[in-house]
Order: C-alpha cells, then structure tokens, then sequence
C-alpha cells in the first residue's frame, strides 16, 4: 500500500485551536489540555455575551470588555485563507448532522458566517475534485487530518517536550504534572497514589473515562486498578488541582463551583486570539468536571482593558459572577 501525503494549506496543520487552563489553589495557571480535533463550544461564547449585553447594558458601558463578535468574521477569513489557489473561495461547515452534540454550534457558525453547512451526502468525489450539490473545485480541510492526535491525553504529557526540541524555549504556562502508563517508574507511582490523583483515559472526552481518586469508593478505585494494569498504556495519573471557583446562583443563593477557561485561537494568515473564552462551570456540588456533557454550564468571560498604573501585562481576564448559560 501507498502511504498517503497530504499537502497541508499555508504550511501548517492546525487552523484552529482550544486550550483549557485552569488555576490551582495557589492562583497560578497550567494547561489542563488541548483541543484540536473539534474545539466546540465557541458558540456559547458568542451567545453569553449577546445575553449579557441585553441584560446588564450599563455594566458594559462602564467596563468596556474586548469583543467577541467578530469571532465569526475572523473564522471565516481563516477559511477563506487556507484556499489560497482561489481569488473567490467558497467555504462550507462539515457536520455529522442532527444527532451531534454539537450539531447546534455547526448550525449557528454556519448561519453567522453565511455559509453552506452541509453533510457527507452533500459531497462527492469525482476525478480528483471535491463536489458539493453542483459546485466543483479543491478542498482544503480545517483542521488538517491528523490533528485530533494531539488531543490524546498521552501525547499531552509529550507537549513541553516538544516546545523544547522544536523552539528551543520553555513552555510560557506548565503542564499539570502528568505520569503515562507506558512507562513503569510512571505506572508505579500511579498505582500507588490511584486515591490521590485524576486517571484519564488516554482517548477520553467530554469529561467521560476519568477517575478522581480523592471521590472515589474502595470498589471503583479497585475496577480502576484492574483496567489500569491490564492496559497501562490507555491512561495517564494526573495531580488533583484544587480548581478556582466562581460563585453561581443556586437556588436562590450564591454558592461557589469550580471553574476552567477555554481559549480559542485562528491561525490563517496571521494569529487571531479571541478577547474572551469559555468559562465552563461544574454546576454540581464539589465536582471537579465541568463538561457540559456532564452537566457543566458556562460564563461570559471578559478581558478589560489594563488599570491605570498596573504592570504592563496585555490585559486583565475577568469572568461576571452572575453569566451562566
């Protein structure tokens, strides 16, 4: 068999990207993990704010938080971008349909950038050409294939090592302290401490295939033993942060609940970095997983501009105690 070589648009794989921080206990930042097969959830960005807006109008007026409405515009500059063999070209959103996920994102963006959404139906191929309906011509796929590797849990314990072999520099924000299964001084210690650390599935998302030892019964951490040793190069151990939190509405009364912040970057011709983010919630009662799949909800995030007389770092990142969606 042939391998397959693909000539990625502008040079690069990844057009888009999410990163998940989060802040731990002594108020520093790391990176929880990377998203770059599909970073969903940009849309509840874009519609938190909306809410916001029609909500607490004077509260704008004062702060004047970066917007984030232009998120789309930018989007599809990317695209358009990454077709650089056409003056004109025409993009589309690929979504798997209705019973995705995030089939109400895919809708939304689409609509927001006045582009065709469309299915694998909607397409063929033929002599070398990429049909859609009655429109021929190349295709350049975002994210390249091959991207979604990165987001495997083991490959992230990789990532600082990365930074250093191919840039030569140190990673601006740490990693959470991560052991790999593979590798037996790393499955030693993870066995040994299975109460005291967060287990992940090397291949898990949406907050699914995670052990957080500290919550965990005799029983669960015993069936998690048994997986861990029979597949050790399936997991990764993590350190258990003791997360930010922010306080929610509940009930009718204020109460706290961890936090993490999603950030979404384009890279087309240049580097565009959303003023703003994800703040997703765990909306459970002493969770640590925020997945909106799990039940988690989320938050409008601002970033203000600089005080009068602070350190010249950029920008200052805040999130409205009260923005939930």
């Amino acid at each position: 068999m042939l391998p397959l070589f693909i000539d990625t648009a502008l040079g690069f794989w990844c057009h888009i990207s999410g990163t998940d921080l989060v802040r731990d206990g002594q108020g520093h930042f790391t990176v929880l993990e990377d998203n770059l097969r599909c970073s969903s959830g940009v849309s509840f960005v874009l519609g938190n704010r909306a809410v916001m807006k029609r909500t607490f109008p004077r509260i704008f007026e004062a702060v004047e938080p970066r917007p984030v409405d232009d998120y789309p515009s930018k989007l599809l500059e990317m695209l358009q971008a990454v077709a650089p063999w056409s003056d004109s070209p025409r993009a589309a959103l690929l979504t798997p349909g209705m019973y995705n996920s995030a089939y109400f994102e895919h809708c939304y963006l689409a609509q927001q950038m006045g582009i065709e959404l469309v299915t694998g139906p909607d397409l063929s191929v033929r002599d070398g050409m990429v049909f859609m309906r009655t429109t021929r011509g190349k295709v350049a796929l975002v994210n390249a294939p091959g991207t979604g590797v990165a987001d495997d849990k083991v490959v992230y314990a990789y990532v600082p090592r990365m930074i250093r072999y191919y840039l030569g520099e140190d990673a601006i924000l740490p990693n959470v302290e991560t052991w790999v299964g593979h590798e037996p001084a790393d499955l030693s210690h993870m066995l040994a401490n299975l109460d005291k650390l967060v287990i992940k599935t090397a291949e898990g998302s949406g907050g699914y295939g995670v052990l957080i030892g500290p919550h965990a019964d005799k029983a669960t951490l015993a069936e998690w033993r048994a997986r861990v040793i029979e597949n050790p190069a399936g997991y990764i151990g993590q350190t258990t942060l003791s997360l930010s939190r922010s306080p929610v509405l509940v009930d009718g009364n204020w109460e706290g609940r961890h936090i993490d912040l999603r950030l979404y970057a384009l890279f087309g011709k240049s580097i565009y970095i959303l003023p703003g983010g994800l703040t997703r919630v765990a909306l459970r009662k002493g969770s640590l997983v925020v997945n909106s799949s799990q039940g988690g909800g989320s938050k409008d995030t601002w970033v203000v501009p600089r005080p009068r007389g602070m350190q010249p770092y950029g920008e200052v990142a805040g999130n409205l105690a009260v923005a939930s969606a």
